[in-house]
């Protein structure tokens, strides 16, 4: 696939980054889950333990 502009290719490979790379790839390093799941998971046990003190 090719793009017109610079501009327009940069969005392209944004868009892929946040729509298939960070919410849909699966990573060996991190428990075979996505990175936004992985994410959502340390938030909410740092959440977590900041309500139990």
């Amino acid at each position: 696939m090719t793009h017109p502009t610079k501009n327009q290719a940069r969005r392209a490979v944004a868009e892929w980054i946040d729509v298939f790379y960070n919410h849909k790839r699966r990573h060996s390093a991190i428990g075979m889950i996505p990175p936004i799941e992985f994410e959502t998971r340390i938030t909410c046990k740092t959440q977590d333990a900041k309500s139990a003190t």
